[in-house]
This record gives C-alpha cells, sequence and structure tokens, in this order.
C-alpha cells in the first residue's frame, strides 16, 4: 500500500509540473480542503467514540454528508459489535 501511495504522489507530482499557475492554484486550494474536511472527519469519528481509522472510508463532500456517513456507520457498526458481544455470550 506505501509502495502504491508513493507511486501515486509520483503521478500527481509529474502532473502538477504540467499545470498551468491558476491549475497549480485549484489545485493547493482543494489539497488544503481535503487536508481539512479530512481532520474534521478524524475528530468528529473520535467525538462519537468511532474507530479514526475509518476517517478516509466517510470522509464525505462537505461537513454535513461527513456527518451523516458517520451516522449512518456508527449505527451499522455497534449493531455489528453488540451482534459480536451476543454470540461470544451465547458461546460461552
Amino acid at each position: 500500500a506505501a509502495l502504491s501511495k508513493f507511486k501515486q504522489e509520483q503521478e500527481n507530482t509529474k502532473d502538477y509540473d504540467k499545470m498551468t499557475a491558476d491549475q497549480k492554484v485549484a489545485y493547493l486550494e482543494q489539497a488544503a480542503k481535503d487536508r481539512v474536511l479530512q481532520d474534521f472527519t478524524a475528530r468528529h469519528l473520535e467525538e462519537n467514540k468511532l474507530p479514526k481509522e475509518f476517517a478516509s472510508f466517510l470522509k464525505g463532500a462537505d461537513e454535513d454528508d461527513t456527518k451523516k456517513r458517520a451516522a449512518d456507520f456508527k449505527a451499522v457498526y455497534e449493531a455489528a459489535v453488540q451482534a459480536g458481544v451476543e454470540a461470544r455470550f451465547k458461546a460461552s
């Protein structure tokens, strides 16, 4: 996975070098927005006692979309955890 990410970063760098100044500005602005939203997602998951490792999967188009995705995930995640706990007790 790390090698794949490295190759993707190399491709992005090649593309970046070919961009015009306006394209570079737009690219950097979008990258900054993505970082802010990724950080928001991780914080939101932590606040809701969910693993922040799921942030990249649950990051939406904006904060509202991210909150909805996290709420939907939380319901499924908690149901799965509860089912696992119940199965463990039945096995005892």
